[in-house]
């Protein structure tokens, strides 16, 4: 069998295995994970993003907070195959299998055919891999972009003269840049390295670079300020991530933003609404970002030493052996499981990262020595890990580095067993003298990460929650209640729980507690003023939804249900008022919509109740109300 024939075959018993143990992950998933189809933070916003495009409203109403490719890549498997939650993971499940061959492939061309064979086969039954594989989130793409970008700028280098390889490697780098914008912090070192090693194609070859990646990421700029009047390159997270990387609360990796609430929803306007009564006035979406990054930087510059403190504690976790949850708990979760058989944490020894990344450096090592050209590899692990170190840690983000670790470690076990059998222990000690430290530094966990098992009952209370079951919720709530009674959330979600059940009382008790923990509520304030008009008191009920209005100038549900007190206390010009405000926030509020055009009927404006009621039924075309009220208003009109 020839060497071709050989590492074909090795690559198709690759993609076949990888595939296996993705899709026995995705049966067990089915069968035990109880948030299979109820996705959670990230995962829930991707869905519901995805759903929308996919439902035609492709092109948006404001400037992307986030990258966009994912959601859009999700929306496409949703038209294709329908909107659910099965087909994404099988999906991304072939996505995943394609990086594991582009990981052999990478590893085949930057050391050699074994090593390319050792690296495929470590990706395929690396835990983490499979495991967001089969999450809507998007390491899987992003990782197959990323591999897909470097070995097109290998084999661009391969023939720099070649201008429509340098200008595709740019396209792809781009599409990674719009999946993930950290990916944008590599592309100077990739442009360093040309330099260095083509002076003669240099320029023209960064040139295409430069226009392949404009190809890509333009198109998101050009309709970011199409549909928002913005100048936003791709997203304007990154102001609102700084700050919560580096704020005096910071621990380097918990992502909520101080003052927020911790669902995604809530934390996003809550990041507005906090900038804005900073600056005393309405921020444009670019505005709020440099307002954030000013924050992070008011906070290194004021506390230098904390903040390199909190640095040096990231840097750490970054190389850490323990995998940092951001959405879910991943250890909780897979435990049901084969992947916990593969995926463990001991208070010593964390696998497979706490093995992974000393190997890695033990690689590192042996490939200088043996004067492999690893540079380009080492400047996207360096400069992409700094991107997020900067920032704050999780799992997630650091996982498009294991590639490139994968490849270093199977370099390691090629190069160890090669000089074992030539018994050649002295040129392998300062490889064991750089593994061994590491293995001990990686597995100490000095920053203490721990797990929080009552997060994982919040996460299933929130499930219940969602799925109507109150009572069972309760229960979650009430084992996590011993370690969250003075968090907010919890106790506002509670009482939701209780005015769901009826209980109108319970909940209004943990509405109160919930506001004595924070008064800055808008939300509970409305739950209490809907509590107060379910009783009928419509002055108690007006006056909390007025409060909410002091905290949250641009809580339209707040201004509708006051509009709903006026009209029920028959203050019709208050209540259209009230309805119009809610309005120009929010255009889709069927409630508002419908009783503005009662009001105006009543006010004899038949007109405007007219077009009111047909703009209800465009935004709800089975919305039984606006129908008769449009048919009676043909029948009164006819002759």
């Amino acid at each position: 069998m020839t060497a071709h024939n050989r590492f074909r075959t090795w690559s198709i018993a690759i993609f076949i295995g990888a595939f296996a143990l993705r899709l026995i992950y995705i049966l067990q998933q089915i069968k035990l994970d109880p948030l299979f189809s109820y996705p959670v933070l990230d995962g829930l916003y991707h869905h519901t993003w995805a759903s929308a495009i996919a439902r035609g409203d492709w092109l948006g109403r404001e400037a992307f907070f986030r990258a966009p490719l994912y959601p859009y890549f999700l929306a496409l498997v949703y038209k294709v195959f329908g909107i659910g939650f099965i087909w994404p993971r099988i999906v991304q499940s072939l996505l995943g299998c394609g990086s594991c061959l582009l990981i052999s492939r990478l590893g085949r061309k930057i050391f050699d055919e074994p090593t390319g064979i050792i690296a495929g086969g470590i990706a395929a039954f690396y835990p983490l891999f499979i495991y967001f594989d089969n999450e809507l989130l998007i390491p899987s793409l992003l990782i197959f972009l990323v591999l897909a970008a470097f070995t097109l700028t290998l084999r661009a280098a391969d023939q720099p003269g070649h201008k429509n390889r340098w200008l595709t490697c740019g396209m792809t780098w781009g599409l990674a840049a719009i999946t993930r914008p950290n990916v944008l912090l590599f592309i100077p070192g990739l442009l360093v390295w040309l330099f260095r090693r083509y002076r003669r194609y240099a320029t023209a070859g960064a040139g295409l670079v430069f226009c392949g990646m404009l190809l890509a990421i333009g198109p998101v700029t050009v309709r970011n300020y199409l549909v928002s009047r913005e100048l936003v390159l791709i997203a304007w997270q990154g102001g609102y991530n700084f700050y919560i990387g580096n704020n005096p609360g910071a621990d380097g990796r918990t992502a909520i933003l101080p003052g927020t609430k911790k669902s995604w929803q809530g934390g996003y306007y809550d990041a507005q609404r906090l900038a804005e009564e900073a600056k005393g006035r309405p921020l444009t979406n670019a505005e709020v970002d440099r307002y954030w990054f000013g924050r992070g930087n008011e906070f290194i510059r004021t506390r230098p030493f904390k903040a390199i403190a909190l640095f040096a504690a990231k840097a750490y976790m970054w190389i850490g052996g323990t995998e940092i949850p951001n959405n879910r708990d991943l250890y909780y979760f897979t435990r049901p499981t084969y992947l916990r058989f593969i995926f463990f944490k001991w208070p010593w020894f964390q696998f497979p990262f706490g093995l992974l990344f000393p190997l890695a450096l033990a690689g590192c090592y042996l490939a200088l020595r043996d004067r492999r050209d690893i540079t380009l590899l080492l400047w996207f692990v360096g400069l992409y890990s700094l991107s997020f170190i900067l920032f704050f840690v999780t799992a997630r983000y650091r996982l498009t580095i294991v590639p490139f670790l994968i490849m270093l470690a199977a370099y390691a076990v090629r190069a160890s067993s090669r000089l074992i059998r030539g018994r050649a222990w002295h040129r392998l000690k300062p490889a064991g003298f750089i593994f061994i430290p590491a293995l001990i530094f990686c597995n100490l966990n000095l920053t203490r990460v721990r797990d929080n098992p009552s997060l994982n009952q919040l996460f299933l209370a929130e499930l219940e929650y969602r799925k109507g079951n109150m009572t069972q919720a309760l229960q979650y709530y009430e084992t996590a209640l011993p370690f969250y009674q003075q968090d907010p959330e919890v106790l506002g979600q509670m009482g939701l729980c209780y005015y769901r059940l009826g209980r109108l009382n319970d909940a209004y008790q943990y509405f109160q507690r919930s506001l004595q923990a924070d008064p800055r509520q808008p939300s509970v304030y409305v739950n209490i003023g809907n509590i107060m008009y379910v009783r009928r008191d419509f002055a108690a009920a007006q006056k909390a939804y007025q409060t909410a209005i002091e905290y949250d100038r641009r809580y339209a549900l707040a201004y509708e249900n006051l509009g709903n007190t006026y009209l029920v206390r028959d203050s019709l010009p208050q209540a259209l008022g009230s309805y119009r405000q809610a309005l120009d926030l929010n255009p889709a509020l069927v409630n508002s919509l419908y009783y503005s055009g009662i009001i105006q009927a009543r006010l004899g404006n038949m007109a405007a109740a007219e077009s009111l009621w047909r703009r209800t039924l465009q935004v709800d075309p089975n919305h039984q109300a606006a129908q008769r009220a449009l048919s009676d208003l043909r029948r009164f009109r006819r002759p």
